[in-house]
């Protein structure tokens, strides 16, 4: 079996991530020793978990691949996969317009790093993506980049990013790029769509 990275990592990050889904939803933040405080919150540890969307599965699996992750990341259960975060930093503040009597918003903003990774076979080309790394903006989006070989590839799309500060978790839904999508297509004769929902994913780190 030929080792080949190529861009179709993108494709293994997204079936993962894809699979993985990052979505969730977001409750108040509480100025305990418990929740996620407002400032900058530096990450030491901690996991996120991408659970894969069926119909992805299904294509993937349809298409004649096989998706897997690189030690230490695991897979405690079918379709759902587990990195373990190494680091990063999250910016996290709420905002609330002057005179209005709506519940502040919450906002997050930085980077997490994760070890281990995704591989993607047909059982003749394998590629693997590593040092999975999740981009928040403010605005509640983002985006999933990863290395392959020597290059840093842009592999999803972060939507409907939520926090729950008591939790201290983030969660958002998980898209393939377009880039992605061409790249899996390209590498292994596939004819996979644009808009390719991954899953959600749920960041839980700690601090």
């Amino acid at each position: 079996m030929k080792h080949r990275p190529t861009r179709a990592a993108i494709v293994i990050a997204a079936a993962c991530a894809l699979l993985i889904a990052f979505a969730g939803s977001a409750p108040a933040a509480k100025h305990s020793k418990t929740g996620l405080k407002p400032g900058v919150n530096k990450v030491k540890g901690g996991t996120t978990t991408l659970t894969v969307d069926p119909g992805y599965a299904t294509a993937v699996i349809g298409a004649g691949l096989a998706p897997d992750v690189v030690a230490p990341a695991t897979i405690p259960v079918a379709g759902t996969y587990v990195f373990p975060i190494t680091g990063g930093r999250l910016v996290f503040h709420k905002t609330k317009k002057a005179g209005s009597k709506s519940k502040s918003k919450k906002q997050i903003s930085g980077f997490v790093t994760h070890s281990g990774g995704i591989s993607l076979t047909n059982g003749t080309i394998t590629t693997v993506l590593s040092d999975l790394r999740a981009n928040l903006s403010a605005n509640k989006t983002g985006r999933v980049d990863a290395t392959l070989g020597t290059g840093t590839l842009n592999l999803a799309k972060l939507s409907n990013v939520t926090i729950d500060a008591q939790n201290k978790t983030v969660s958002a839904k998980v898209t393939l790029t377009p880039a992605a999508v061409a790249a899996i297509n390209s590498t292994y004769g596939t004819s996979f769509p644009n808009g390719i929902v991954l899953g959600t994913v749920v960041i839980a780190p700690t601090f």
